[in-house]
């Protein structure tokens, strides 16, 4: 079909062999093989011309739109195949909207925005339960995580905070030793909702030689911000949340070398579609240093790779 247009678009077999870069042989033999194939004749020759038949001024526009379709697909096969086109689900904890995933997903979304991308914000147990299920492709979940099905692609690490009423005696320090909150009433994400976050935040609490008084749980980070500063109590966060800022509570870091949360970017096991592994990309870029997310007070968030 190609010797074809090409032979009717220069009307000689010798310009359109020299335009497909093969011999003159081979084009005439092409053509004769799609007349053969199709029953009807497409050129008349004779030695001075070349001219189209009726019939070969009807295929003719037929064959430039199949070749052009051809082409298309040829070309969709090969951007699918680098990740370019197709459809990506990715799920979130609430707390990495302030770190990693905005920086990921601005550098993502530029470079593929033909792909579909589709976010859900979701507990870590959610997201492993979905990645499981096959709806899920990617996450970003609070480590550790369970192995048995899930691939960890990279591992980001950044310090905790106390969240802090404005008026605290605590708020004039730059650091706060852990043991110094004994006394105060706690506000903690529900252990059914983040496990590994609320474990860590007692432990903290527990090897400075206290359990901490939870008088009030929060289920996302601006309602905790909005109880500190109603007084109800004092919280933990990752310190990339103090970006998020609200008036009448102070972020200060804790004094204590335990005092880390990691975010686990997680996949199903297994070879990962070309749609995934381009993200995995980005995120790596981002885990290496250009674009890295960057915490309140200057330092970048730190990760440990895949």
């Amino acid at each position: 079909m190609r010797c074809f247009v090409a032979v009717a678009e220069e009307m000689h077999f010798g310009r359109a062999a020299e335009r497909l870069y093969v011999a003159q042989s081979a084009v005439s033999q092409q053509v004769k093989r799609l007349e053969q194939e199709l029953g009807v004749e497409l050129l008349t020759r004779n030695k001075r011309r070349v001219s189209l038949t009726e019939p070969g001024r009807v295929f003719l526009d037929e064959a430039r739109r199949t070749l052009w379709q051809a082409e298309k697909g040829v070309e969709a096969a090969r951007r699918a195949s680098r990740g370019q086109v197709g459809r990506l689900v990715v799920g979130f904890i609430g707390p990495t909207t302030y770190s990693i995933v905005p920086e990921v997903l601005g550098i993502y979304r530029r470079r593929f925005a033909d792909v579909e991308l589709v976010l859900h914000e979701w507990t870590s147990a959610q997201q492993t339960e979905r990645l499981r299920e096959g709806y899920l492709q990617v996450g970003f979940v609070r480590s550790p995580v369970d192995l048995d099905a899930l691939a960890v692609e990279h591992t980001f690490r950044e310090p905790v905070v106390v969240v802090l009423p404005e008026g605290h005696a605590l708020a004039a320090l730059d650091e706060v030793p852990v043991e110094m909150l004994a006394d105060d009433p706690f506000i903690f994400v529900p252990r059914h909702k983040e496990p590994h976050s609320f474990d860590r935040y007692i432990s903290l609490c527990q090897q400075a030689g206290f359990t901490p008084r939870v008088v009030q749980e929060s289920y996302h980070v601006h309602i905790l911000a909005a109880l500190v500063a109603a007084g109800v109590g004092v919280g933990m966060a990752p310190a990339s949340v103090a970006k998020m800022r609200w008036d009448g509570v102070v972020y200060r870091r804790l004094r204590s070398p335990a005092a880390e949360v990691e975010t686990a970017v997680v996949r199903r096991r297994g070879e990962a579609p070309p749609v995934v592994r381009a993200f995995l990309d980005v995120i790596g870029e981002v885990a290496t240093g250009e674009g890295r997310p960057t915490l309140p007070d200057g330092s970048d968030a730190r990760s440990s790779g895949p």
